[in-house]
Protein backbone atom coordinates (compact mmCIF):
# COMPACT_ATOMS: atom_id res chain seq x y z
CA UNK A 1 0.00 0.00 0.00
CA UNK A 2 2.87 2.45 1.12
CA UNK A 3 4.25 1.09 -2.08
CA UNK A 4 1.77 2.29 -4.20
CA UNK A 5 0.46 5.68 -2.65
CA UNK A 6 4.83 6.62 -3.41
CA UNK A 7 4.11 5.62 -7.18
CA UNK A 8 0.89 7.46 -7.09
CA UNK A 9 2.32 10.64 -5.57
CA UNK A 10 5.54 10.46 -7.55
CA UNK A 11 3.18 10.34 -10.63
CA UNK A 12 1.43 13.15 -9.64
CA UNK A 13 4.29 15.48 -8.43
CA UNK A 14 5.72 14.64 -12.14
CA UNK A 15 2.14 15.96 -13.99
CA UNK A 16 2.17 19.27 -11.57
CA UNK A 17 0.18 17.85 -8.86
CA UNK A 18 -2.68 16.54 -11.57
CA UNK A 19 -2.75 12.39 -11.32
CA UNK A 20 -1.79 11.10 -15.26
CA UNK A 21 -2.79 7.71 -16.59
CA UNK A 22 -0.91 6.22 -18.27
CA UNK A 23 -0.07 6.99 -22.17
CA UNK A 24 -1.46 4.93 -25.08
CA UNK A 25 1.59 3.64 -27.43
CA UNK A 26 0.86 3.93 -31.18
CA UNK A 27 2.76 3.27 -34.07
CA UNK A 28 2.53 6.98 -35.53
CA UNK A 29 0.98 10.36 -33.57
CA UNK A 30 -0.61 11.83 -36.64
CA UNK A 31 -4.41 14.11 -36.32
CA UNK A 32 -6.33 11.00 -36.97
CA UNK A 33 -4.63 8.22 -34.62
CA UNK A 34 -4.97 10.95 -31.92
CA UNK A 35 -8.22 12.34 -31.83
CA UNK A 36 -11.42 10.37 -31.23
CA UNK A 37 -13.90 11.90 -33.98
CA UNK A 38 -13.32 12.62 -37.78
CA UNK A 39 -11.48 15.99 -37.77
CA UNK A 40 -14.32 17.32 -40.26
CA UNK A 41 -17.09 17.18 -37.19
CA UNK A 42 -14.73 18.87 -35.39
CA UNK A 43 -14.07 22.13 -37.15
CA UNK A 44 -15.60 25.34 -36.57
CA UNK A 45 -17.92 27.18 -38.60
CA UNK A 46 -16.98 29.36 -41.42
CA UNK A 47 -15.48 33.07 -38.97
CA UNK A 48 -15.21 31.09 -35.59
CA UNK A 49 -11.96 31.17 -34.45
CA UNK A 50 -9.67 27.60 -35.01
CA UNK A 51 -10.37 24.95 -32.22
CA UNK A 52 -7.30 23.36 -30.96
CA UNK A 53 -7.37 19.62 -30.91
CA UNK A 54 -4.10 18.60 -29.04
CA UNK A 55 -0.36 19.37 -28.14
CA UNK A 56 2.42 17.54 -29.65
CA UNK A 57 6.38 17.55 -27.93
CA UNK A 58 9.02 15.68 -28.00
CA UNK A 59 12.57 15.34 -29.32
CA UNK A 60 13.26 14.11 -33.28
CA UNK A 61 16.73 12.78 -34.10
CA UNK A 62 15.84 11.74 -37.37
CA UNK A 63 13.30 11.66 -40.46
CA UNK A 64 11.57 8.36 -41.85
CA UNK A 65 9.99 9.18 -45.48
CA UNK A 66 8.18 7.25 -47.94
CA UNK A 67 5.51 6.55 -50.72
CA UNK A 68 1.20 5.94 -50.78
CA UNK A 69 -1.40 6.53 -53.32
CA UNK A 70 -2.07 10.11 -51.89
CA UNK A 71 1.82 11.02 -52.14
CA UNK A 72 5.28 11.06 -50.89
CA UNK A 73 5.78 11.53 -46.88
CA UNK A 74 8.07 12.48 -44.59
CA UNK A 75 7.64 12.08 -40.69
CA UNK A 76 9.33 12.44 -37.44
CA UNK A 77 11.16 9.75 -35.23
CA UNK A 78 12.38 10.24 -31.72
CA UNK A 79 10.18 10.48 -28.54
CA UNK A 80 6.97 12.11 -28.97
CA UNK A 81 3.84 12.43 -27.05
CA UNK A 82 0.64 13.66 -28.01
CA UNK A 83 -2.13 15.22 -25.40
CA UNK A 84 -5.92 15.49 -26.33
CA UNK A 85 -7.00 18.81 -25.84
CA UNK A 86 -10.76 17.20 -25.12
CA UNK A 87 -9.83 14.85 -22.82
CA UNK A 88 -6.40 14.89 -21.79
CA UNK A 89 -5.62 11.39 -23.35
CA UNK A 90 -2.03 11.02 -23.41
CA UNK A 91 -0.32 9.16 -26.53
CA UNK A 92 3.69 7.98 -26.80
CA UNK A 93 5.24 7.29 -30.62
CA UNK A 94 8.07 6.86 -31.93
CA UNK A 95 6.62 7.78 -34.90
CA UNK A 96 5.62 11.90 -35.53
CA UNK A 97 3.52 13.41 -38.55
CA UNK A 98 2.85 17.12 -37.68
CA UNK A 99 0.70 18.57 -40.10
CA UNK A 100 0.90 21.88 -42.27
CA UNK A 101 4.10 23.64 -42.66
CA UNK A 102 5.22 23.02 -39.17
CA UNK A 103 5.97 20.09 -40.09
CA UNK A 104 8.26 20.94 -42.86
CA UNK A 105 9.75 23.76 -41.02
CA UNK A 106 10.81 20.90 -38.24
CA UNK A 107 12.14 18.33 -41.06
CA UNK A 108 14.30 21.48 -42.35
CA UNK A 109 15.52 22.19 -39.16
CA UNK A 110 16.40 19.08 -38.21
CA UNK A 111 17.74 18.05 -41.06
CA UNK A 112 19.97 21.37 -41.68
CA UNK A 113 21.20 20.66 -37.77
CA UNK A 114 22.31 17.23 -38.76
CA UNK A 115 24.64 17.98 -42.09
CA UNK A 116 26.73 20.22 -39.48
CA UNK A 117 26.21 17.31 -36.65
CA UNK A 118 25.33 13.91 -37.52
CA UNK A 119 24.13 12.92 -34.13
CA UNK A 120 21.73 16.36 -33.64
CA UNK A 121 18.60 16.27 -32.38
CA UNK A 122 16.09 19.13 -32.12
CA UNK A 123 13.28 19.45 -29.52
CA UNK A 124 9.82 21.21 -29.76
CA UNK A 125 6.30 21.22 -28.43
CA UNK A 126 3.40 23.07 -30.95
CA UNK A 127 -0.82 22.77 -30.23
CA UNK A 128 -2.09 21.31 -33.85
CA UNK A 129 -5.64 23.09 -34.01
CA UNK A 130 -8.20 22.93 -37.19
CA UNK A 131 -9.99 25.97 -38.69
CA UNK A 132 -12.62 26.27 -41.53
CA UNK A 133 -11.58 26.64 -45.11
CA UNK A 134 -13.32 27.10 -48.27
CA UNK A 135 -12.22 24.54 -50.82
CA UNK A 136 -11.53 25.77 -54.41
CA UNK A 137 -14.58 24.35 -55.25
CA UNK A 138 -16.76 26.85 -52.71
CA UNK A 139 -17.19 23.32 -50.57
CA UNK A 140 -16.84 23.91 -46.87
CA UNK A 141 -13.57 21.86 -45.63
CA UNK A 142 -10.85 22.59 -43.26
CA UNK A 143 -6.95 22.89 -42.72
CA UNK A 144 -4.38 22.89 -39.70
CA UNK A 145 -2.74 25.49 -38.54
CA UNK A 146 -0.04 25.20 -35.81
CA UNK A 147 1.39 27.26 -32.66
CA UNK A 148 4.48 26.91 -31.17
CA UNK A 149 4.55 26.39 -27.44
CA UNK A 150 8.30 25.60 -26.99
CA UNK A 151 10.31 27.19 -28.69
CA UNK A 152 12.34 24.71 -31.51
CA UNK A 153 16.33 24.39 -30.73
CA UNK A 154 18.87 21.74 -30.40
CA UNK A 155 18.37 19.48 -28.23
CA UNK A 156 20.77 17.63 -25.53
CA UNK A 157 18.87 14.95 -23.83
CA UNK A 158 21.36 14.21 -21.44
CA UNK A 159 22.14 18.00 -20.48
CA UNK A 160 19.93 17.85 -17.00
CA UNK A 161 21.33 14.42 -16.32
CA UNK A 162 24.87 15.32 -16.32
CA UNK A 163 24.43 18.38 -14.80
CA UNK A 164 22.99 16.25 -11.99
CA UNK A 165 25.86 13.82 -11.95
CA UNK A 166 28.96 15.81 -12.86
CA UNK A 167 27.77 19.32 -12.12
CA UNK A 168 28.72 20.44 -15.55
CA UNK A 169 26.29 22.47 -17.47
CA UNK A 170 27.81 23.58 -20.79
Amino acid sequence: MAKEKGAQAQSEASAGGKSMKPALLLKKITPVTVLDEKVAKLTPKEGEPAAELYTVFGIANGTKSGHTQFGDWTALTGMFEAVRKSDGERFQSAVCFVPGAAGDILIGGLKANREKDPEASIHFAITVAVKYMERRDGTAGYEYVTNEVVKVAQADVLADLRGKAIGFDG
